[in-house]
């Protein structure tokens, strides 16, 4: 179920969504596929966004194997097995419209709840289940 990030929502959220970063995540890419192309044809992604790491599975149109990837944290584990365990957020925004990015999610450090998200139409609302898997985060 990809997410589609509307064009009202461009616009920076209210600042930076990590207070203190202490550990980041090895780089790895961080699907393209999981996120719906708005109506001009672009893919979006805000700082704040809570990510799962899975393995396998399908990444640039292709079977991969074991190329561990990034995707949304999905309560559900609608993006594949282990997507409903958060890994970390993600720190910076990116363009996704042409091609997969790399991405080092932070993991451990202090982060703000009111500029993190798993859906990016209810920003601020961080679920029990992300505090738990992320206990090396700090949230204010």
């Amino acid at each position: 179920m990809p997410v589609t990030i509307q064009n009202y929502q461009r616009k920076p959220l209210r600042g930076d969504p990590i207070h203190t970063e202490l550990t980041r995540l090895p780089t790895g890419f961080l699907s393209r596929h999981a996120f719906a192309a708005d109506s001009n044809g672009d893919r979006y992604v805000y700082a704040g966004l809570i990510v799962s790491e899975v393995t396998g599975g399908l990444y640039e149109g292709e079977i991969t194997g074991s190329q561990p990837y990034y995707v949304p944290w999905s309560s559900t584990a609608a993006y594949g097995t282990g997507s409903d365990t958060a890994v970390g957020i993600l720190a910076e925004p990116h363009d996704e419209t042409l091609t997969d990015w790399q991405i080092s999610p932070v993991d451990r450090g202090i982060a703000y709840e009111a500029r993190c998200y798993v859906d990016p139409n209810v920003v601020g609302t961080v679920p029990a289940a992300v505090k738990t898997d992320l206990s090396d985060i700090k949230w204010r």
